[in-house]
């Protein structure tokens, strides 16, 4: 199913003072950080039904947590998107290929999954990095979305490493 791009990139009224063009360019920004904020969340749900092997209870656990933390995130994203007068593109089949997050094969070991997604939060909290410093050019609240966000998966990254050196 194809979506019209035209209503996608097209912004409805609000009364928050920004001009059209950079809510567009935001909503734009904040579309792919959505996006990317799915898969990955899909691929450490995906890690944490399939991880197997010597520490599997407090790996699936903390799998579980991040998870969660990925589905706010995405939340708080696909909310900025429409009170900025956005549509917040968050079907499946507004996906397409997200780079974001590894491939997690089911079978693979503890370490190997606890790998994987260590690799997806730090994509996932560069990419975040990179749009709070984008889009501090045109709107401060939006880059405090990102800077929130990013605290907290850089906290999950941060457990996520500690447990992949550990």
């Amino acid at each position: 199913m194809k979506f019209a791009s035209k209503l996608l990139l097209a912004t409805f009224p609000t009364r928050i003072d920004i001009p059209e063009e950079q809510r567009v360019a935001l909503v734009a920004l904040m579309n792919a950080t959505l996006k990317s904020t799915i898969c990955a969340s899909l691929a450490v749900k995906f890690a944490h039904w399939n991880v197997k092997g010597g520490g599997f209870h407090p790996t699936h656990k903390l799998f579980d947590d991040i998870y969660e933390h990925l589905l706010d995130a995405g939340d708080t994203i696909a909310e900025r998107i429409t009170a900025l007068g956005g549509v917040a593109e968050g079907l499946y089949q507004m996906l397409g290929e997200q780079p974001v997050y590894q491939a997690i094969q089911p079978g693979q070991d503890v370490t190997s999954h606890i790998q994987a997604v260590a690799d997806t939060l730090g994509n996932v909290i560069n990419q975040y990095r990179k749009a709070s410093e984008l889009s501090g050019n045109m709107d401060l609240n939006t880059q405090d979305v990102y800077i929130s966000l990013g605290r907290d998966i850089e906290k999950d990254l941060y457990f996520i490493e500690a447990t992949e050196n550990g």
